[in-house]
């Protein structure tokens, strides 16, 4: 199985390692953990041993978790299980790439390698699903004997797709690969994308329960060097939103 389809399997069985615990009932924003302190898992895949180096670091004097990838691929995962989109719709974050890749085309299987990726995973949809895949998640539910997601949205930070690019994931269709920025940069870039709707849009279906998020810097298969740092991850209610630089 492809390591990308893999990272989407790994995603559900750390979601059900343990589950984050947010505010009230009626939070309208929902801080979540810095990628790499408590509450953030590794995910790694099968048949790749060079993994990405993530690390915690006092920056520009907040907590930032920087990603440093040689050659590499591996990721960090947060379960989302108790997140309610429906109260809280919108993630925000910052990052920003220091050194990003040389790729010609990010939309196939041997340049899908992105400098930072934000994933965010959910469980299958039964009643949407096809025949095929509601058969490829009962053979990987056999084989993992954990609960298989059934789609994702991909924002990444590409090498040369214009941010708005949308395309299936080469490894996976149920994946949506989303471009929000462009090229290297040493400036802090804040995001804040609203998951129900991007997911209505992309999947023209309504969002199912989340399950995971994960952030990860890949360049196994173009065996390049990536660094990349991500901070200040959290829910919105559509009422706690400042500013949408993804648009």
């Amino acid at each position: 199985m492809p390591p990308r389809v893999n990272c989407a399997l790994a995603i559900a069985a750390m979601a059900l390692a343990g589950s984050l615990a947010p505010g009230g009932a009626g939070a309208s924003d929902i801080p979540l953990p810095t990628p790499g302190s408590d509450g953030w898992q590794p995910l790694t895949f099968r048949g790749i041993k060079s993994h990405t180096l993530y690390s915690l670091e006092t920056f520009e004097g907040r907590e930032v978790a920087k990603a440093q990838s040689n050659c590499a691929a591996s990721g960090l995962v947060l379960p989302l299980d108790a997140i309610r989109i429906a109260q809280t719709p919108l993630l925000s974050w910052r990052w920003r790439v220091d050194r990003g890749l040389d790729l010609r085309d990010e939309q196939t299987k041997a340049e899908d390698d992105f400098a930072a990726r934000v994933y965010i995973v959910f469980e299958l949809d039964e009643g949407r699903a096809s025949a095929l895949q509601k058969l490829r998640h009962r053979l990987a539910k056999l084989i993992y004997g954990e609960t298989i997601p059934g789609s994702a949205l991909n924002f990444v930070w590409t090498s040369r797709l214009p941010a708005g690019t949308v395309w299936d994931n080469p490894f996976a269709a149920s994946a949506k690969m989303i471009a929000l920025a462009q090229g290297a940069s040493a400036d802090w870039r804040t995001e804040t994308v609203d998951v129900a709707a991007r997911y209505r849009e992309h999947f023209d279906a309504p969002i199912p329960p989340l399950l995971g998020l994960a952030i990860m810097s890949d360049s196994d298969n173009s065996c390049q060097r990536a660094e990349a740092r991500f901070a200040d991850f959290k829910f919105l209610a559509p009422d706690g939103a400042e500013g949408r630089d993804d648009e």
